[in-house]
């Protein structure tokens, strides 16, 4: 959904990626040539030609997936402005409940990491991946033209990467979702501890918060030390593919060059191919874990974007009245959470001009109250009324508008 208005940018990126690895396949191919027809005729012209051609080859695919890379960065950089833009248009939206559940880190938090991990996974890892998929299935097709047999006996060894990758695939997955935890729960903290730090000083909480902030900081490193650990284990088992490919080749290949079922140059251009098909899947592993953190990012985005406010309009909402200014409140109960009855009103009638002051002990429910009226709460139970109008009725923009709530604790912006 975030990525199709710039679909345009990543189709022409893709036809570049493309391209740059069918030029990729163009260097086995003239070294084949090279060794098995233009040195064994001592032709020079033709020489010039064969080094021209893997020239233009590398060079080539240099050029075409360096712009390719450069269309995918504009395309993530700019989805990711308008992801960061919607996200704070969506949090503007939640309640009151969300935010006093919440820590102020902890909210911030997908601003920052996540999305700069959506737009590294767009930036950098989709291309590589694109490209892997790409290198694999040309190289596969080339092989099979250049030697059948050949490429029948190494082709085995691909299940068993593929094999590999499945065993560690949910382990990965785990482990990088642990790990954006473990790095949401010390972003609140810090948010909390920075914001607070004068209290913490006066109160002589500083060891008390070292504390915590030590043990929350271990629970991120024992997890990103699982996370590393599991990618070491899936390239230690994936690289067993390769170098059994690489060692089939030489063995295979050299049997058959003696044989005479097979040219020198067939074997080399062949060799060079396994290593363009096993060279990008032995990085493999490291793909994969940023994959699965990218996608754990984007999990945890997704959790924030599906949020509902818990007040929200009606679905016929009424206008501010005009007049009639009168408040009133009828069996009204409320409580936070879980807690029941902590404020409870049967009747309370505020004429219009009146001035009312509200008195009580801490905890009494004089914010609560307020809260109310300006609908940060809805109530439990019961009603309040602004004139001939329910406040649940009114549109909430009209009603923010015309209801003034000034909390004790003022905010400098």
């Amino acid at each position: 959904k975030q990525i199709r208005p710039y679909i345009h940018w990543h189709l022409a990126s893709f036809l570049c990626i493309t391209t740059g690895t069918l030029l990729a396949l163009l260097t086995p191919l003239v070294l084949k040539w090279l060794i098995d027809r233009v040195l064994p005729q001592r032709q020079a012209g033709l020489l010039l030609c064969a080094v021209i051609l893997i020239f233009l080859s590398n060079e080539g695919r240099t050029v075409c997936t360096s712009l390719g890379n450069y269309l995918t960065v504009i395309a993530v950089q700019r989805m990711a402005l308008r992801v960061r833009l919607d996200l704070l248009l969506h949090v503007d939206r939640l309640s009151a409940d969300y935010y006093e559940s919440t820590q102020p880190g902890t909210v911030m938090y997908p601003f920052k990491e996540p999305i700069d991990e959506i737009a590294y996974f767009g930036s950098d890892l989709l291309p590589a991946i694109l490209r892997t998929c790409l290198a694999t299935s040309f190289t596969v097709g080339t092989m099979f033209i250049l030697s059948p047999a050949l490429t029948w006996a190494i082709l085995p060894l691909l299940p068993i990467f593929l094999v590999m990758r499945q065993h560690f695939r949910t382990r990965l997955a785990c482990d990088s979702d642990r790990v954006q935890l473990r790095l949401s729960e010390w972003s609140g903290f810090l948010q909390e501890h920075v914001s607070s730090i004068l209290s913490i000083q006066l109160l002589g909480r500083e060891r008390r918060q070292e504390r915590t902030a030590f043990w929350l900081l271990a629970r991120i490193t024992r997890a990103q030390l699982k996370l590393f650990s599991s990618g070491i284990w899936f390239t230690v088992c994936t690289s067993l593919a390769v170098v059994l490919a690489m060692s089939a080749v030489i063995g295979y290949g050299g049997w058959s060059v003696i044989a005479g079922t097979l040219s020198l140059g067939s074997m080399v251009a062949f060799y060079s191919f396994v290593t363009q098909l096993f060279e990008p899947l032995s990085g493999a592993a490291e793909l994969y874990a940023r994959a699965q953190k990218a996608f754990s990012s984007i999990r945890q985005l997704q959790s924030v974007l599906t949020l509902q406010p818990s007040v929200a309009d009606s679905a016929l909402p009424a206008l501010f009245p005009e007049r009639k200014w009168e408040l009133q409140f009828t069996e009204v109960e409320f409580g936070y959470g879980q807690q029941r009855e902590i404020l409870r009103i049967p009747l309370l009638q505020i004429l219009s001009g009146e001035k009312l002051a509200i008195i009580g002990e801490n905890g009494a429910g004089k914010s609560t109250l307020a809260r109310l009226i300006a609908r940060a709460y809805d109530v439990g139970s019961g009603s309040i009324h602004i004139g001939d109008e329910d406040i649940r009725d009114i549109r909430l923009k009209d009603l923010r508008q015309n209801v003034c709530y000034l909390p004790r604790d003022p905010v400098l912006f």
